[in-house]
């Protein structure tokens, strides 16, 4: 199995699994994105990882956790660009995480 499409789908071709429409409906339905690449896994995975830095108390419960757009410049409300950000609600605060989604880590 690969995990681009394009490389999967000349294998399966190749190997007489699928007919040569398989590069039709690629060029017409997914040529602007992965299909092995979910967006929402991506968030969940910097939710999670959001979740184990910031949360460091025993007692502090997680009551839920947001991908939210924020502005790109911290400490101002109506700035362009917006970037993705993570919004964490815990009983005992808030936290606004800046995520480089890039290499995965807190900034």
């Amino acid at each position: 199995m690969f995990n681009d499409y394009f490389s999967q789908a000349v294998v399966d071709v190749l190997l007489g699994n699928v007919s040569a429409k398989v590069f039709e409906d690629f060029e017409t339905n997914m040529m602007s994105a992965d299909p092995g690449i979910s967006i929402e896994k991506i968030r969940e995975q910097a939710i999670e990882t959001c979740r184990k830095i910031v949360i460091q108390a025993p007692d502090e419960d997680l009551i839920n956790a947001w991908s939210v757009l924020s502005p790109a410049q911290p400490n101002t409300l109506r700035t362009l660009p917006l970037e993705e950000s993570v919004l964490i609600l815990t009983d005992a605060a808030l936290y606004g995480c800046r995520f480089d989604w890039s290499t995965e880590k807190i900034l």
